[in-house]
């Protein structure tokens, strides 16, 4: 009996030792559980985060919700974000540094229900767009590229709602591809579609990032999360018809149609191509940069190759894209 309780306790000592050994990590997601997230959610479920030696706990944001402040006061590790507000807390002076963009294409999208025929930007003219704060940048970007004087459209912050849209509240809708129009998508309606991305808008988004002090102390914890994420994202992709239970065991708020629907115009934006899952360029942070710049002259200063490092992700992939 003694023998037996002694092999229980050292048992006991293993499996605390090895729980204690394991290195925690707190990431700021900057936006609600949602199908977007779900290469994480693989990564978690699947133990890829474990394997690495990381617990990881995901925070979840929300609208409003700054989800880069987190992460520079020090209460989170790693946050993700949008590449605009990347740079615009750059310009600022704050010391992060973005690591990995899982949506390498601008997700943005300006849809309509087919009976207002609009196919073009220049179709804009005179009708009612929605568009919240976020997307102001996407609409004027693309305006500006057929010399559309803001003037000549009305702008209308309405909520992000499937039945609005039905009922025809606006003509035409801003929203990420992700979100609004896949929901009326997986009703089995067809919208037209104006994406910003084929005329040159540039914006990463889910990009990953951590501060400077962070990425100097941490880098080896910080290559394992990539490591380990983008093992998720590419089982997500590969499997991608079949993501609803990793999504549903975090939320309800989405069906298995929704979430489908979602994750098949999810799989473009993510896995484009061309490098790899991830990767980010200059050019792209360039335009992203450009774009801000009539709202925030600091950026026209910005040295952008100061704003990403692929050094981490490349060691996470064991070498640069082949």
């Amino acid at each position: 009996m003694r023998h037996i309780l002694g092999l229980v306790i050292i048992a006991c000592a293993m499996a605390w030792g090895a729980r204690a050994s394991a290195t925690d990590l707190t990431v700021e997601l900057g936006w609600v559980d949602h199908p977007s997230f779900a290469g994480f959610y693989v990564a978690e479920d699947e133990g890829y985060y474990s394997a690495e030696g990381l617990t990881v706990a995901f925070v979840p944001g929300g609208p409003g919700i700054d989800a880069v402040e987190p992460v520079i006061s020090g209460r989170s590790d790693v946050g993700m974000a949008w590449s605009d507000a990347i740079l615009q807390h750059r310009a600022a002076g704050a010391p992060i540094v973005a690591l990995a963009a899982i949506y390498r294409r601008s997700p943005v999208t300006f849809f309509s229900l087919p009976d207002a025929n609009i196919r073009h930007p220049r179709d804009f003219v005179g009708r009612r767009i929605r568009a919240t704060p976020d997307l102001i940048p996407a609409l004027t970007f693309l305006m500006g590229h057929f010399g559309i004087d803001p003037s000549a459209y009305q702008v209308l912050p309405l909520p992000s709602d499937p039945d609005l849209v039905l009922e025809g509240a606006a003509d035409v809708w801003g929203a990420y591809v992700t979100g609004l129009p896949a929901q009326i998508e997986a009703r089995g309606l067809i919208l037209n579609h104006v994406y910003p991305q084929d005329y040159g808008f540039r914006a990463y988004a889910r990009v990953i990032f951590a501060t400077e002090e962070t990425v100097r102390t941490r880098r080896h914890d910080l290559v394992a999360f990539l490591r380990a994420s983008m093992r998720g994202w590419q089982a997500a992709i590969v499997n991608h018809s079949n993501l609803a239970p990793f999504v549903r065991r975090r939320t309800q708020a989405f069906s298995k149609d929704e979430i489908g629907q979602m994750f098949a115009v999810i799989v473009p934006l993510v896995h484009t191509g061309q490098d790899r899952i991830g990767w980010m360029t200059r050019e792209d942070w360039q335009a992203a940069a450009t774009v801000l710049e009539p709202t925030n002259p600091a950026l026209a200063g910005l040295d952008v190759d100061t704003l990403f490092d692929l050094s981490l992700l490349q060691e996470a992939y064991g070498g640069p894209p082949g």
